[in-house]
Order: C-alpha cells, then structure tokens, then sequence
C-alpha cells in the first residue's frame, strides 16, 4: 500500500482556501511524503443456508447457498505502488487511512 502523508491540515488563524496549502503542511520543505507498506487489511464474512428433506421413497433432496462478502483495503499483490499503481488506493486524508479505504474487494 502506497500512504501519502504531509497533507495540508486546518490550523486556527489560517483560512483553508488553496493559496495557504504550503503554509498548512507539516514539513514544509517536501510536497509530500510516500509511505510504501505492507499495511492491507482484509475481511471475508460468510454464512450457509441449507435445506435437506427427508428421504422419502428413497429420495433426499439437499440445497445449500451462500452468502458472502469479501470487503479489504484495496490490497493488490501486482500493486507495486509506482505510476498508476500509487494513485490506487489513496485516502481523502492521511488520518484514519484503513477506515477510508475499506470497501468491497475487486473479486467480491
């Protein structure tokens, strides 16, 4: 995972408006600062309805489905956080990045 960090922050006295985005920066000097990490999170959560009926004259019906839902962080194994690959997965913010980009998985 690709984390960009040294975002702009709201500071009392100073407007939020795009002329003061350099003056808002944690470390001034560097535009920003790229964190590349193996820092994915992934859920799967599942459950199983199933239907069997008795045997009765010698057949047995059984019916089973599932239901499922594969949800992560926007974990790729091919993400090699270069190129297009960086502008994946980035957070509106650099507070609270696993809860921004936790969604449904690309194979759900």
């Amino acid at each position: 995972m690709l984390w960009t960090e040294n975002r702009a922050l709201p500071i009392a006295g100073i407007p939020q408006i795009t002329k003061t985005i350099e003056q808002r920066r944690p470390g001034p000097r560097y535009y920003e600062v790229r964190r590349v990490l193996n820092g994915a999170h992934a859920y799967f959560d599942a459950a199983r309805v199933s239907l069997v009926t008795p045997n009765w004259r010698g057949l047995l019906i059984e019916a089973a489905y599932w239901f499922s839902k594969a949800i992560d962080t926007g974990a790729n194994y091919t993400n090699a956080a270069i190129n297009d690959d960086a502008k994946q997965g980035r957070a509106q913010s650099q507070f609270y990045v696993l809860q921004d980009l936790k969604g449904l998985s690309s194979f759900d």
